[in-house]
């Protein structure tokens, strides 16, 4: 598949999504969006993939949204048209079943934190820097920014950053417990591709269903949740996977997963 505004590399059952668009500090525009939306789709069916990486190229993970496009202005029609089909691209890889790692480059504002917050994992370089930038444009956060945020930091803690559009460094984003890890920027690349090949040599239907449950545990009662333990558990219990890890165990090996 031919690509305008990305990169996608697949090797060792990792599909690397790069967004090179460094003019624009790889900024939403259609083009990004629309080749985001194809990539999604394209990981999503092919079997041999079984871990994406998110990153970008420049000085930029993503600055967020289209600035050229604020510009020309909107019409309460046209705002909307524009978010929703933002809202398309972000549902996709929000909704995407394989683990998504996201190797934190450099600035990721607005928009481009909500990428980031829709990742399963963030590592961050050491000179990444976060902000929810929204309000110094006289926004709302959108990009799923008020869903993920207070989840992961907490409703006050939320409401300060996007209050005020502070600009966090990596070591404070860390601190807050937005990424999970700051590495140097000459080893993000390496660090994140030791993880990613780490979790695409596991089992692969266990590490969806344990995606899968997590993505519902935070908006689940406590007995719904554990009535969906008990259906994906029994799933597991089913897999070559599983029954790959039990033999292994009793014979002191590790195991040999086959996705199965």
């Amino acid at each position: 598949m031919e690509y305008k505004a990305i990169l996608v590399e697949k090797r060792e059952g990792v599909a690397v999504v790069t967004i090179n668009q460094p003019k624009t500090m790889n900024a939403l525009t259609q083009p990004v969006l629309d080749d985001l939306m194809a990539a999604s789709a394209d990981i999503s069916g092919d079997d041999e993939v079984k871990v994406v990486v998110l990153t970008g190229t420049g000085r930029a993970f993503c600055a967020g949204g289209d600035i050229n496009r604020f510009m020309e202005g909107f019409t309460q029609n046209s705002g909307i048209d524009y978010i929703d089909g933002i809202h398309t691209c972000i549902r996709s890889w929000a909704n995407m079943k394989k683990p998504v790692i996201a190797a934190v480059n450099g600035a990721a504002a607005g928009a481009g934190l909500g990428i980031m917050l829709l990742c399963d994992i963030s590592i961050m370089s050491e000179d990444a820097k976060v902000s929810c930038a929204f309000i110094n444009m006289g926004l709302i956060p959108d990009c799923g920014v008020a869903y993920f945020l207070p989840r992961m930091i907490g409703m006050q803690r939320a409401k300060e950053l996007i209050f005020t559009g502070k600009v966090l460094k990596a070591g404070d984003a860390y601190q807050l417990g937005l990424t999970s890890k700051v590495v140097p920027a000459d080893e993000l690349m390496e660090k994140t591709m030791e993880l990613a090949k780490q979790l695409a040599k596991g089992p692969s239907y266990a590490l969806r269903m344990s995606k899968r449950m997590l993505g519902m545990s935070l908006d689940m009662p406590f007995d719904d949740l554990l009535r969906l333990e008990s259906m994906l558990q029994a799933d597991c219990f089913m897999t070559e996977d599983s029954k790959e890890a039990a033999s292994a165990f009793m014979e002191k090996r590790p195991p040999k997963f086959n996705g199965r």
